[in-house]
């Protein structure tokens, strides 16, 4: 009778023993499930932290790249419409020549690209002929053309060939931002920070003409991209047959 108390003893010590056991594997089985989770937490907050850096690294160096082009195009304009006076030998007679004279201010007197923005009125498509197109005293646009129509591209004068195309690139530039901007590629924050304003300015400028190279050169999507992002940060209202706003 007794060694039968003593084995039922030595059982329940064994049965104790083991659930303890049990206890503490299934605490520090816990333990290294709750580990595993905080350590994939970690890593992915990390990964994001990281990610986030490189992406706002990666924005200011090329926002560094595109204000450099940007303020190179404004100076080439400004070279290419700022009146200079040079004297010329003509028949053996030194005559004063006027070079440049583009553009005009609402006084009449002949100012540069620069000062031209400075006015704040938007840029038209019948000031970009003026500046750039050959001019016809025969024909009914008062314009040279390509060919027989007067729906046919105007011809340009050399200097008002550069100065399209760099009219041209300097939008470029706001699409290009425009679609990093959009497709996430580019941080947010410092785009707005650093272009929210150049932004508004420049496409509010330029917006005549945008839609001027969309009607009369048949590029329906021209600067759409640059469209969104101005949307996107100030909120201009879109008619219903127009892509609609972009999601922030």
């Amino acid at each position: 009778m007794v060694d039968n108390n003593t084995s039922l003893i030595t059982l329940e010590i064994a049965m104790s023993r083991l659930n303890w056991y049990i206890g503490v594997s299934i605490v520090a089985s816990a333990i290294s499930v709750i580990a595993i989770v905080i350590s994939f937490i970690s890593s992915r907050n990390q990964l994001k932290a990281n990610h986030d850096w490189n992406r706002r690294s990666f924005t200011t160096q090329q926002l560094k790249d595109f204000i450099t082009r940007l303020s190179s195009i404004r100076d080439e304009l400004d070279r290419l419409t700022t009146p200079t006076i040079t004297t010329e030998c003509v028949d053996g007679k030194m005559i004063e020549t006027t070079k440049n004279e583009v553009i005009k201010n609402d006084e009449g007197k002949f100012i540069n690209f620069t000062d031209r923005l400075l006015l704040y009125k938007n840029l038209t498509s019948d000031e970009v002929h003026k500046w750039v197109c050959k001019g016809s005293p025969t024909s009914s646009s008062g314009y040279e053309k390509t060919a027989v129509g007067d729906g046919k591209p105007c011809k340009t004068t050399n200097n008002g060939e550069i100065i399209v195309n760099n009219l041209l690139e300097f939008i470029s530039i706001y699409e290009q931002i425009a679609i990093g901007l959009l497709n996430k590629v580019f941080d947010e924050k410092i785009i707005c920070d650093t272009l929210k304003s150049p932004i508004k300015g420049n496409y509010e400028f330029y917006k005549e003409y945008i839609q001027h190279r969309r009607d009369k050169h048949q590029d329906d999507n021209f600067a759409e991209s640059f469209k969104q992002m101005y949307i996107k940060f100030w909120g201009e209202a879109l008619t219903g047959d127009e892509r609609k706003k972009t999601e922030g």
